[in-house]
């Protein structure tokens, strides 16, 4: 992967404030649960509802819609929600794909929290894997990355 297009996806991620508890204060407590248990309609009607907010809620809903919730969408919302990287960046470093007129992710970019007792507060992180199966559209790899999820967090 390309140092340079890895900054810029942090940059951009960093100024849509993709993390996980802006996520939640975006979708709401049930809709982000449901979300992580392969319910995606409640995020989706949030989001719908939501549309027109700040410029970072409208980057944060695009990303929760193409990471998170498997939608594919045009090049020029992707352009938006991730203006350094762009939708071709974003290509390049193998995060969406071109089908059917639509980019599609073809990894799952999560955000993350971690604890560390050095600092006060969490750090932010986001973590690439291979799609889930509710994302996923056939079988997995036998070398499958598995997500962030219950079993990888016990």
């Amino acid at each position: 992967m390309d140092p340079e297009l890895v900054d810029r996806l942090r940059d951009d991620l960093r100024a849509a404030d993709f993390t996980v508890g802006a996520v939640q204060a975006l979708l709401g407590v049930e809709a982000d649960e449901a979300r992580q248990r392969g319910v995606f309609a409640p995020a989706r009607r949030v989001l719908e509802m939501r549309a027109g907010e700040t410029r970072a809620d409208e980057s944060r809903a695009t990303l929760i819609r193409l990471c998170l919730l498997g939608e594919r969408l045009d090049a020029s919302a992707v352009d938006a929600a991730l203006p350094g990287l762009g939708a071709a960046g974003a290509r390049e470093l193998g995060l969406v794909e071109q089908t059917d007129g639509a980019l599609a992710a073809v990894l799952s970019l999560s955000p993350v929290e971690v604890a560390d007792p050095r600092i006060a507060g969490p750090l932010h992180w986001w973590i690439l894997s291979d799609l889930d199966d509710q994302l996923r559209r056939g079988l997995a790899r036998p070398d499958h990355v598995m997500g962030v999820g219950g079993a990888t967090r016990s």
